[in-house]
């Protein structure tokens, strides 16, 4: 039943442990990106923020949250150039909060 319920997505997500804004950084939570598969997706999302000036920390899941949570530097990069990042991997924000200080962020 395991197989069956984890396959078809039916299993609750585990729960998400985002990272923490140091002081003098911003976070950013980009929801409804439009991923539709657990690997592949993820791991273009993923290499396109590593290789984004200014990013310090992020958490992506895919589906079924599709989300992304950045920890970025505000001087070196801001939440356009962000989501900029994200459109240029194949992909695109529907819904973005800041998030200025650290907090527990409900993925729902």
């Amino acid at each position: 039943m395991g197989f069956f319920k984890k396959f078809f997505g039916l299993e609750e997500p585990e729960p998400v442990v985002y990272p923490d804004i140091p002081e003098n950084m911003q976070g950013v939570l980009m929801k409804k990106i439009g991923m539709h598969c657990a690997s592949g997706c993820k791991t273009l999302v993923e290499g396109a923020l590593k290789e984004a000036e200014g990013v310090q920390d992020f958490v992506v899941e895919a589906p079924p949250q599709d989300l992304a949570f950045v920890v970025f530097d505000p001087d070196k990069t801001n939440t356009d150039k962000l989501k900029d990042v994200i459109i240029g991997s194949g992909y695109n924000v529907r819904r973005m909060e800041k998030i200025k200080v650290s907090c527990n962020v409900d993925s729902g």
